[in-house]
């Protein structure tokens, strides 16, 4: 039994992770009533919806745990980082983005969580932020691919980046020393002891999300099929 997670029946958008991207899921919705079991289990809860209209993430979020009884408590830290009370009290963390009409949410139990989703742009300046802000290694991957793979390439970086300081809780207010962004995932900053994992789910051609989880129970650092 999960106290204080009642059960539902309704599907709802998101999946659950371990290791990496492998699913617990059959399909692409993870009934409510496995959300409790899958983060008691230590599994990354990711979901995400078509939504361009303000506090989209938000919504998500209390559709999400509407049928678990989240009473939609929900704060911000000095950061901007989302905060609920009820959700800390069962100690599990919470993140969330939205970005050209998709929103996105992730929860993990006993660890730190970050997401971000991002429309793919093609104007944005993608070898210069690159190369301010990712490892050579990740750079060069992403600089010397041709014009119609380099978004994907880009946005799948960005988005990774984004959601691991979302789980170290800095923001890009600080850089962690180690933290290297790699065409294989991620590798080094976390805090002694625990370990990365990865999760990026197709939400949609258009767009690319990423969400990490840091747990202390993680025993190695773990990507999943992030970069090929």
């Amino acid at each position: 039994m999960n106290r204080g997670w009642p059960t539902a029946a309704a599907p709802l958008p998101c999946r659950a992770f371990s290791s990496g991207s492998k699913t617990i899921a059959d399909t692409a919705y993870l009934d409510p009533a496995r959300i409790a079991d899958a983060l008691a289990a230590g599994r990354l809860v990711v979901g995400w919806r078509a939504d361009g209209a303000s506090g989209a993430a938000r919504r998500l979020l209390a559709d999400l745990l509407a049928p678990q009884g989240w009473p939609g408590d929900l704060a911000h830290d000095g950061l901007g980082a989302p905060v609920s009370p009820w959700l800390a009290e069962r100690g599990v963390a919470v993140s969330l983005s939205s970005s050209g009409g998709m929103a996105a949410c992730a929860l993990l139990k006993d660890g730190w969580v970050g997401v971000d989703v991002e429309a793919v742009e093609a104007g944005v300046d993608m070898v210069g932020v690159a190369d301010d802000r990712f490892d050579p290694a990740c750079a060069a991957w992403i600089e010397g691919a041709s014009a119609d793979e380099r978004p994907d390439r880009f946005f799948r970086s960005w988005t990774l980046l984004e959601a691991a300081l979302k789980a170290l809780g800095t923001g890009f207010l600080v850089e962690p020393a180690g933290l290297k962004l790699l065409p294989s995932g991620l590798a080094g900053g976390e805090p002694p002891g625990m370990a990365w994992s990865v999760a990026q789910p197709d939400c949609g051609p258009g767009w690319r999300l990423s969400a990490v989880a840091l747990s202390a129970a993680r025993p190695a650092l773990m990507a999943g099929p992030v970069i090929d």
